[in-house]
């Protein structure tokens, strides 16, 4: 029996190789948005602070709060979320931020995750971004930075 060409086993290995069952954790679009389901922080470089909790609930919908420097209150978002082909989708719907508003519509590619992070990729991006998990009675927004020119002790829309 004649070996099968060098073409067809590569094509064999790519389909293979990149379908979604291949990536452990990330099944299915539905299994991956159960495991994103809860709250969820970026920290910032020094990997002790939390700069940004996002909570995600399984209605397809996130509430993020966020600081941002050149801002003297906490960034308020609420966005509805789709995920489809491991790619996951936002629409905010509130805010009160001018570049994250209302109508604004961002996708990233849900890389990998597990029980503790998770990584992605904005489409546009350059570099993987990763979340930490959260316990779920963790505060909704970060704490504002007490060296930071932001200090703030109410925040707006509280």
């Amino acid at each position: 029996m004649p070996f099968p060409s060098i073409p067809l086993i590569l094509i064999t290995f790519l389909l293979i190789s990149c379908s979604p069952s291949s990536r452990p954790g990330l099944s299915t679009d539905e299994e991956l948005k159960q495991r994103l389901v809860g709250k969820w922080c970026v920290r910032e470089r020094d990997r002790q602070n939390c700069i940004s909790h996002e909570e995600l609930s399984a209605d397809g919908n996130s509430n993020a709060c966020m600081i941002v420097d050149d801002l003297p209150e906490l960034v308020r978002v609420t966005a509805s979320y789709t995920i489809k082909n491991r790619v996951i989708c936002f629409k905010v719907t509130r805010s009160n931020d001018a570049w994250l508003h209302v109508g604004h519509e961002f996708c990233a590619d849900v890389l990998s995750v597990d029980d503790t992070e998770y990584r992605l990729r904005l489409h546009g991006g350059v570099k993987d971004e990763v979340m930490y998990r959260l316990q779920a009675n963790a505060p909704s927004c970060p704490s504002m930075r007490s060296n930071s020119s932001l200090q703030q002790t109410v925040y707006r829309n509280r």
